[in-house]
């Protein structure tokens, strides 16, 4: 018989995750990226805005989808403390506000647009939101 009884599958090892599996395997550190994909849609939403008039009716669904992604990140930001980004994700919901449209356009907007669809990526990858273990 061996001197250490066998350990029941409930609970886990100390320094580990449920299901036994290490909390360092495969770089996994409690976080999850929860504002990844709002980022990356929100990136994409804001790059296919560069092709419409600011005055046109696509536009308009893109001030919407744009400024509801921005939110979610907000909110993920909130949630993983991560206080820098939600100023610069308020403004991109402010500018790209479709109930109180600014109706920028020219040069100007074209670069705000690229510089938005930017930190939507950044602040995606960024946002690290703690893994609720139910411990």
């Amino acid at each position: 018989m061996s001197p250490n009884p066998p350990r029941r599958p409930s609970s886990p090892a100390p320094g580990s995750r449920p299901g036994g599996r290490p909390a360092d395997r495969y770089g996994d550190d409690g976080t999850l990226r929860s504002a990844l994909v709002p980022g990356i849609l929100g990136g994409i939403a804001t790059l296919v805005g560069t092709g419409f008039s600011s005055s046109s009716g696509g536009f308009t669904v893109i001030r919407y989808v744009v400024a509801i992604l921005a939110l979610i990140m907000m909110v993920f930001a909130v949630q993983a403390k991560a206080f820098v980004w939600v100023l610069p994700l308020a403004a991109a919901v402010v500018l790209w506000n479709p109930v109180v449209a600014f109706h920028l356009h020219g040069t100007w907007w074209g670069i705000v647009q690229l510089l938005v669809a930017a930190l939507f990526v950044v602040a995606g990858v960024l946002i690290k939101v703690p893994a609720d273990d139910g411990r």
